[in-house]
This record gives structure tokens, sequence and C-alpha cells, in this order.
């Protein structure tokens, strides 16, 4: 079992080559479960209430909160020296099999998947170890899933409804498709900029040529160079840690209400599918610079002001960096239609959906032809 002391964060001023043994547990992938009290079941996390719930009485217990406890930033460089003192478990190398306290059957965890259920019994199952594992970043925060599936499924149908030019078979099709709850990992990073920059503004102006027949306006751009130096700091800058997802969809989500962010414990996960990272500090550190960089940018050129912008030149150093490693709930829909795979992701936090769809050239041609037909009625009238 994760001991208590497990659940509280690191603070970011932790020295070098001790990181995170705070929080160390037993590494071993012993399973995870949440016995009910009443009659032995194992229970679930009873979603928007933060509970667990037995699904065979009913029986419902509250997640015990220590208000004591804060989510704090950790220190990005004291990590990855922490890091290089020691070899990090790669969670995702391998599957790793686990046996069912319910049923004895083996339980194999595929890749980075770190909490699922058994697929003789049924029963929530979670590698115990690996979010708060010897060698690994441990779980700062998560979000709770407040959006259950029944509220998910009706969002889902509303997003459906919309999509006029879908085929009506994908539309049967998808409500079949596999709909799934689940974690997963990404790092926030906090960090204050000092950025230096030159560019070039652009003012239009216009000139009268010519003469007579011949008289015409032409537009012309002064430029003029512009320099100078700010300060900005960024709060919480996010990037996905796990890969083979759909990245392209999940950014659509965001912004996250991540002021919902509460301590990691296990019990969020019960009944749930979780990832743990994939994704290395270093490499996430390096899409938030992208990302920061892109607002940095966008900064430079409301100082050049003017009509028309050219950033020259963008240094950006980055000092005081910290972050945090959190879990965030999504229900994931995967199906197939006409033998290509599609994907929707639904927010559990804000019920909010983007996805992949087909299109139907039919419906598509259809319109088309009725509405050039309408286009020649009102032509014919109007003469």
């Amino acid at each position: 079992m994760v001991e208590e002391k497990s659940l509280h964060a690191v603070p970011a001023e932790a020295r070098p080559g001790e990181g995170w043994t705070d929080r160390v547990t037993s590494a071993d992938d012993a399973p995870h479960t949440f016995p009910c009290e009443s009659c032995g079941d194992d229970q679930e996390f009873y979603i928007g209430h933060d509970s667990l719930r037995c699904p065979s009485c009913g029986f419902v217990k509250e997640i015990p909160l220590d208000e004591d406890v804060e989510i704090e930033e950790r220190d990005y460089h004291v990590t990855l020296r922490a890091l290089a003192e020691r070899i990090e478990p790669d969670a995702a190398a391998e599957g790793v099999t686990v046996r069912c306290d319910s049923c004895s059957a083996e339980v194999f965890f595929e890749g980075a998947v770190t909490s699922t259920e058994c697929a003789y019994c049924g029963t929530p199952i979670q590698r115990a170890g690996v979010h708060t594992s010897d060698g690994r970043i441990p779980v700062d925060g998560v979000i709770p899933f407040a959006v259950d599936r029944d509220n998910a499924r009706a969002s889902l149908r509303r997003w459906m409804s919309k999509l006029w030019f879908a085929p009506s078979k994908f539309k049967k099709q998808a409500k079949l498709g596999r709909f799934e709850g689940v974690y997963l990992p990404y790092w926030t990073f906090d960090t204050m900029t000092f950025c230096q920059w030159s560019g070039r503004r652009g003012d239009h102006y216009t000139e009268t040529r010519g003469s007579g027949d011949n008289r015409r306006t032409v537009r012309k751009t002064r430029w003029s160079r512009r320099s100078g130096s700010f300060q900005r700091f960024f709060d919480d800058v996010l990037t996905l840690a796990a890969t083979n997802v759909p990245t392209h969809l999940l950014r659509k989500l965001e912004p996250w209400p991540l002021t919902k962010l509460v301590p990691f414990r296990p019990e969020y996960l019960a009944g749930l599918q979780a990832r743990t990272y994939d994704t290395k500090l270093e490499n996430g550190f390096d899409v938030a610079q992208d990302r920061i960089r892109a607002a940095l940018h966008a900064d430079v050129r409301a100082r050049i002001g003017g009509d028309v912008q050219r950033v020259d030149q963008l240094d950006a150093r980055h000092d005081a960096i910290t972050f945090k490693h959190i879990l965030l709930p999504l229900w994931l829909l995967t199906y197939r239609y006409s033998g290509k795979t599609y994907q929707v992701v639904v927010n559990a936090e804000t019920a909010e959906v983007y996805g992949e769809r087909p299109w139907s050239w039919l419906k598509i041609l259809f319109t088309a032809f009725c509405a050039g037909l309408v286009l020649l009625f009102v032509a014919w009238i109007s003469n």
C-alpha cells in the first residue's frame, strides 16, 4: 500500500541528489485495489463526488483530504541533477504482468498504462509503484474526473448531431466505439524570461503618381528599426508527457482549469485508465520553450508596433525554472469507419468535445447541387 507520506509534494528547494526520495514507495508491481468495507468488492472512483463507491452494494467512502498538503513546484535543474545520478526506469519500455487479487488472473499492462481493469473479472487494478516509485518523478497533482460516462456520452451525441456532412452510417458506428476514461500525464513549467530583441517597424503611407487618366494611388511602407528588452513570467506552460496519443486533438482541450488540481492520491485512478509519462522532463521543457518563444514573438511584434513588423533577432533567457507532474482527465473514443481509425476526445472536467470525422461527399455534392438550383431559380425570377 502507498504510505500516507508518499502523497506529500516535495519542496522546490530540495537538495541536489535527494530529488523526491521522501515520496518513495515500494517499486514492485503488486496490484493496487480498494476493497469495499461493506461487501469486500472493489470500489471505483465516484466521479464528481471525490469519493469511492462500490458498484456491487453502493457503499460510498469519502477520499480523505489532507488540508496541510500543498502542490508545490519542483526545481527543474535540481531534478535533472537527481535524474543524472540514477538510472530512471522506463515504465514504457516493456509490458508488465501483475496478478489480480480477486480472480488470480494475470493482467498485462502494456507500455505506459498504469491503471486499468481485469479483463476477466472487471476488478479495477493499478500498478502500485509506478506513479511514486524510486527513480521516477512522482505525480504532484491531479484534476479528478468531474464528467461521468453518461454525461460524456451526452456531450458526444450533441457533437455528432452537428456533423451535418458526416455519413449517417458513421454516426451509428461511432456510438458503438470504444469509450474509455483515462488520465494522461502532463508537465507544467514556470519560468521567468528575459528577452532581448531587434526588428523593423513598417508604417504604410500612400503616394499619388501620374496625372489625368493615368493618375493612381500607390501604397508604400516606411521602415524604421526598433530594439529593446523586457521580462515576462510564464506560469503553468502545459506540455503533454505521453506519446502515441492524439496530440492535435488534446491541444484543443486547453486551457485546463489547473486551479482545480488536488494532491495526487491513487484513489482517483480506481476504475479508470491512467498512463505514466514516457516523454522525458527535458524533452517536455523543449516543447514548453517552443510555446514560450511563440508568445514572446507575439510580444515583440506588439512592441514594434506599426502596420507590419519584422523580427530580426529574439534572444530569451530562462531563469527560476520550476515544474509539476500532473494527471489530467479525459474520455477517449476510438472507432473505425471504412477501414480507417478515428478518435474523439472529451474533456472530463469541462465536457468539451473535439474529434476526427469522415465526410459524406454524396451529401456535400447533393447540397451543392441544390444550392445551384436555388441560384438558377433566383436568377430566372430576377429576369
